[in-house]
């Protein structure tokens, strides 16, 4: 499928779900996607090599060949609600910080920060906040403790997270960790299961997030100027699960530049669950079959 192809197929029909791996693949680097949409546009001139429809998550997903190239076979009649798995356990960080700084007990964090002390990684791919926009989620890369730390607790907007997959490798990173979405693990499997090119080879693991669906970026702006009143140019940081600094998750959360602090209850009558998952949710993720994650190393 080339790229024309692609975008009449996929993005025109509200099919992409916003990854971002045709950005990574596109060994010409052609392929661009603004922060937090799903309509990628094709910059330059295209090489047709079909890399970018190869690894699209949007439409052809070959689950059963994907199945068999990470866990040696195909699912038994009794693994087709959750897919294949070895164990399902209830988790928590041991570390006080870092359990109350997650949303659900800091699980993921604790293992990514475990995985930099003792190696396995040098690096991660997650979802944090654009620097600039600070309301916008934005693919970051972790090095460091406090990387990480910075993007604890969920962020309910697209996430265009492979669009950081090149850049991490550019960076000299060689064991890459991605906290990732359904769809985005499919679009990393479906890289490796094509040998599309050398950045899949730098992911040491995929750590997947349960998933409900993603929402549009314009749904948090919404929230943040009609239902708390407060101008987006004044925004310095938001979270989608309360508080930063208080423990455990709460609702929508908005510090202004003044300092000034106003929240939004998360499934009360009109509050950011419902605002935000039925008026702004992503028209792919109405179609999604997996919402657990079932193609990753370990799922959260």
């Amino acid at each position: 499928m080339s790229w024309e192809e692609l975008k009449h197929d996929v993005i025109d029909q509200g099919l992409c779900c916003g990854c971002g791996a045709c950005v990574s693949v596109c060994p010409a680097e052609n392929v661009n996607l603004k922060l937090g949409c799903v309509d990628p546009e094709m910059t330059g001139e295209c090489q047709s090599c079909n890399n970018c429809s190869s690894a699209c998550p949007g439409a052809f997903i070959p689950i059963s060949e994907m199945e068999e190239m990470v866990f040696g076979r195909k699912r038994k009649e009794d693994e087709k609600p959750f897919g294949q798995y070895k164990e399902h356990l209830v988790t928590h960080a041991k570390d006080d910080k870092v359990h109350h700084a997650g949303v659900a007990g800091g699980s993921v964090t604790a293992l990514l920060l475990y995985a930099l002390e003792k190696g396995i990684i040098d690096g991660a791919i997650v979802a944090g906040y654009d620097e600039n926009e600070p309301w916008k989620v934005k693919a970051k890369i972790a090095t460091k403790k406090e990387d990480l730390l910075n993007c604890v607790r969920s962020k309910y907007a697209i996430c265009n997270i492979l669009t950081a997959l090149r850049d991490a490798v550019d960076q000299g990173l060689e064991k890459i960790a991605i906290v990732a979405l359904p769809c985005h693990t499919y679009a990393l499997r479906k890289m490796q299961l094509y040998n599309l090119n050398e950045l899949v080879e730098k992911v040491e693991v995929i750590l997947g997030l349960y998933c409900l669906s993603q929402t549009y970026m314009v749904g948090t702006e919404y929230i943040i100027r009609e239902r708390l009143g407060i101008p987006l140019e004044e925004v310095a940081q938001i979270s989608y699960r309360g508080r930063l600094g208080d423990p455990f998750g709460g609702g929508f959360w908005v510090k202004t530049k003044k300092g000034e602090e106003k929240a939004l209850q998360l499934i009360a009558h009109w509050g950011m669950v419902p605002t935000i998952f039925i008026g702004f949710q992503v028209e792919r993720c109405l179609v999604c079959l997996d919402h657990t994650c079932e193609l990753a190393d370990l799922s959260f």
